[in-house]
């Protein structure tokens, strides 16, 4: 008996050590295992941090890369305009000359080649913008009538020259006042019009604006009576650089970069752009903007009186113009900061046709000192000047304003510095308007008379 407890006990006492390294065994093993797995929790840390700061650097690679090429158009566009500003500006002066009729043809070359120069600047200009994400929608009241109005005097010059019918058609219902981008909306508008013209060689051009989807929406349509395309055309249409083909291209010429900049525009308003065509039958483009109304009792009386535009290949003038046509001469002294010596003379000979005595300055510091000597009425600033450029300037006069209690003098900033940000740079710099070059007299002449009575 005694005999059998003990292998009893012994046998109890090998179970508590096999336990006991079983034990043991499970924790090197779990600790192993932990180790293990820490290590690749490691591995994997390592493996994730070293992914995410290879998309930094590609992030920042892309940035710079989306800076440089933003940077690289826009100082090639501001040393573009600089010398568009001299031949376009030369050739309005020759118009209003005493010339030959053959003369008279050739400044009227000079002015369409460099338009078209121009027009194309500012599509690349706007293409890169909206590569880079810079592109700005405004959210401000605007009058959908007036913007109708300029647009129809912006396009319907060369219709009627073509001989074809433009026609707008807006629905009575509509709202007059809208929350919106109006700069944006007309050069949608005038993009798509202007490829109706480009590809119709004669009928008509039809605009319609009307409510949609239970008035929470304006469709906007543009149908002409063209050449029409494709479905293969179709496809490719929105592409950047695209047309239909090379002998279209050849035939009617563009870059196809109205099109794709339509669509991004509209795309940034919160709307689609639509097609639908067939060869021979022409063209319809529409899109669809939400609606955002402003109370009426936030508009004023003359744009609540606003006519719509109607037309059939007839010249529609803006309010302005006609406004133009029945004022008197203007008034006053000027001082004109200017470097560069062409631009100095083009701008002179507007401002002594529009009957206005000047000074010149050559920089922002000449500037200074003139306005410390003499009287002047209204400042026609440069922006991009050797020593001090025109922002500073306008900076030091607000300054001398404010220290002296001296009347508030109109700046305005004529430059080829023509984006966004450069007019917001004006604007906070002290200026109180922008006028891009190059320069066309009658706008000058507007702000001129608006910045003059003030």
């Amino acid at each position: 008996m005694a005999e059998l407890e003990r292998q009893l006990a012994a046998q109890r006492e090998r179970f508590k050590t096999t336990e006991m390294a079983l034990v043991l065994l499970i924790i090197v093993l779990a600790t192993l295992a932990g180790f293990v797995f820490a290590r690749q929790i490691n591995a994997s840390n390592q493996r994730l941090r070293l992914a995410l700061d290879e998309m930094r650097v590609a992030k920042e690679e892309a940035e710079r890369a989306s800076r440089s090429k933003t940077d690289f158009v826009s100082r090639m566009s501001h040393e573009l305009r600089t010398p568009m500003n001299a031949i376009l500006g030369f050739a309005q002066l020759l118009e209003s000359e005493t010339l030959k009729p053959e003369h008279r043809d050739y400044v009227g070359e000079i002015n369409r080649a460099g338009s078209h120069l121009l027009e194309l600047i500012n599509k690349v200009l706007d293409l890169a913008k909206i590569e880079a994400g810079q592109l700005t929608i405004e959210q401000i009241p605007f009058n959908l009538r007036l913007t109708l109005n300029e647009v129809a005097a912006l396009v319907s010059e060369r219709a009627k020259g073509k001989g074809l019918d433009l026609r707008f058609s807006v629905a009575p219902d509509l709202p007059a006042r809208f929350l919106g981008d109006p700069t944006r909306l007309r050069q949608v508008l005038i993009n798509l019009i202007g490829n109706a013209e480009k590809f119709t060689q004669q009928g008509s051009i039809d605009i319609r604006i009307e409510p949609v989807a239970d008035a929470t929406q304006i469709q906007f349509s543009v149908r002409d009576s063209g050449i029409g395309m494709d479905a293969d055309t179709l496809t490719r249409l929105f592409q950047p650089f695209a047309q239909a083909d090379e002998s279209t291209t050849r035939k009617f010429g563009g870059t196809g970069l109205g099109l794709k900049i339509s669509q991004d525009l509209v795309h940034a308003m919160g709307g689609e752009i639509r097609v639908e065509s067939e060869p021979g039958k022409g063209s319809r483009f529409w899109f669809n903007l939400p609606v955002k109304p402003v109370p009426e009792s936030e508009g004023t009386p003359a744009e609540a009186a606003t006519p719509l535009p109607e037309m059939a290949g007839n010249v529609v003038e803006t309010p302005t113009a006609v406004a133009m046509k029945t004022e008197t001469a203007l008034h006053g002294h000027l001082l004109l900061v200017e470097d560069n010596r062409i631009n100095q003379v083009v701008a002179s000979r507007m401002l002594d046709k529009l009957g206005l005595s000047h000074d010149i300055a050559n920089h922002g510091g000449e500037a200074l000192v003139k306005l410390a000597e003499g009287n002047y009425d209204l400042i026609l600033m440069d922006m991009e000047m050797p020593g001090m450029d025109g922002p500073e300037a306008s900076m030091r006069i607000r300054a001398r304003e404010a220290e002296t209690g001296a009347s508030r003098i109109p700046i305005i900033a004529m430059t080829a510095n023509a984006m966004h940000e450069d007019r917001e740079r004006c604007l906070a710099s002290g200026m109180d308007d922008h006028l891009p070059k190059p320069v066309e007299m009658n706008k000058l002449d507007e702000l001129l008379r608006i910045w003059l009575v003030r």
